[in-house]
C-alpha cells in the first residue's frame, strides 16, 4: 500500500479536512471497479450498523439505569408484553 494512503488514527483527525477529503473520496469511488464498489458498500453498511448498535446500546443502558426496565423487560406487565409479541 502506498505510504500516503496508509491510515494513522493518531494523525488522521488533524491532517484531514472534510472539505478536502470529500472530493477526494468521491473521485476514488467514481474510479472504482464494480467489485471494489460492492466491497466499499459492505464496509459502509458494517460501519453504520456498528455505529447504530453503539448508539442504541447506550440509550438502552441509560433507560435501564433510569428504571424504565425491570429484569430486562419494559416496566409494564410482562404478560401483556408477551401477549403483544404473539399477536
Amino acid at each position: 500500500m502506498d505510504a500516503n494512503l496508509e491510515h494513522n488514527p493518531h494523525t488522521a483527525a488533524t491532517t484531514l479536512e472534510s472539505k478536502k477529503l470529500r472530493p477526494e473520496i468521491i473521485q476514488r469511488v467514481k474510479a472504482m471497479d464494480d467489485e471494489s464498489l460492492l466491497l466499499l458498500h459492505r464496509v459502509l453498511l458494517r460501519l453504520e450498523k456498528e455505529r447504530l448498535w453503539r448508539e442504541l446500546s447506550a440509550e438502552a443502558e441509560a433507560d435501564r439505569r433510569a428504571g424504565k426496565f425491570v429484569n430486562d423487560w419494559p416496566s409494564q406487565n410482562k404478560s401483556s408484553a408477551i401477549a403483544r409479541i404473539h399477536k
